[in-house]
């Protein structure tokens, strides 16, 4: 069960295209990511179901496809993924390995 915050001001229906699109390209892998909520402050909380759930490549999933995409929807302040444990180090290194000039 997905729970939105009323007071949040994250655009609902961009959030649902986004998550959708994300989807279309996970399937490919027989996984896909939902979301647990948004928060007043436009936190938005995801999980990765289906094969995604135990896969070890989830973190190179989040920094490559999902991160980019939900946190282009406005009003989303933070993207957090259940289950998904990368020190900040690592994260960092991600988001600057996955970013679109880095290649």
């Amino acid at each position: 069960m997905t729970v939105i915050d009323r007071r949040s001001h994250v655009d609902v229906a961009a959030l649902d295209q986004r998550i959708e699109h994300v989807n279309r390209l996970m399937r490919s892998h027989a996984g896909a990511v939902e979301v647990v909520s948004v928060s007043g402050d436009g936190v938005l909380t995801v999980r990765f179901v289906a094969m995604c759930q135990g896969c070890p490549f989830r973190p190179v999933t989040l920094y490559s496809l999902v991160l980019p995409a939900l946190e282009a929807v406005a009003g989303v302040t933070e993207v957090r993924a259940q289950g998904v444990r990368v020190s900040r180090e690592a994260a960092e290194r991600a988001r600057a390995a996955m970013s679109p000039g880095s290649w």
